[in-house]
């Protein structure tokens, strides 16, 4: 129903033990403000696109719909 955040796209996704590699990414993300703002940009976009009660409410009733049919 949800759609899932992507690593690197619109989020920083870490193991909840963070490894070197997460440590890395998240060092060399917040390096560069003009990414570390893209990220933000577009997180912030899949939030609104994905997780609105407008959206959820619309795939609630394209699920009932398709059971019904």
């Amino acid at each position: 129903l949800l759609n899932a955040f992507a690593d690197g796209v619109n989020c920083i996704k870490i193991n909840s033990v963070p490894t070197k590699d997460d440590l890395n990414a998240i060092v060399g993300t917040t390096r560069s403000k003009e990414r570390l703002y893209e990220l933000y940009l577009n997180g912030i976009n899949h939030v609104k696109n994905f997780y609105s009660a407008e959206y959820i409410a619309n795939n609630i009733l394209q699920t009932i719909n398709i059971c019904l049919k």
